[in-house]
């Protein structure tokens, strides 16, 4: 399994894959002066991935 953290959750993330013994992703999260987000996941994955993001903000929400 595979857990890939949103930029609003990377800390959590990082602790649930480490409390899981499991896989974080490694993970670009960009924003442009025009507002334009950027999203880009580095790592392999597997069959089974888990996506942790909180969504405050309608931006947070666009990255799930």
């Amino acid at each position: 399994m595979v857990i890939i953290g949103g930029p609003a959750s990377q800390l959590l993330a990082g602790r649930v894959a480490a409390n899981l013994n499991e896989t974080l992703a490694l993970c670009d999260y960009r924003t442009f002066p025009d507002g334009e987000s950027y999203s880009q996941i580095q790592s392999e994955l597997d069959d089974d991935i888990v996506i942790i993001q909180s969504t405050p903000t309608d931006q947070d929400l666009v990255y799930l």
